[in-house]
């Protein structure tokens, strides 16, 4: 399990630009390749790169992280 966002794997912890979360849309969905037709919840990547690149400083980090053939 990847625990990089647990506090203990940071340091110089800031409050941020609340702008960023409050652009951000959770949405429901179905995966293409689902079987099951699972419905499940999340962001798309996509929207996120944007909205990162409209709000976020360049002290502040956002990491994307995208499994290969993740559709």
């Amino acid at each position: 399990m990847d625990n990089s966002s647990e506090k203990r794997c940071k340091n110089t912890i800031e409050d941020s630009n609340l702008d960023l979360i409050i652009r951000l849309q959770f949405v429901s969905y179905f995966r293409n390749n689902d079987e099951n037709n699972k419905l499940e919840c999340g962001f798309i990547t996509q929207e996120l790169k944007e909205t990162q690149k409209k709000v976020v400083q360049k002290k502040m980090g956002l990491l994307l992280r995208i499994p290969p053939n993740a559709c």
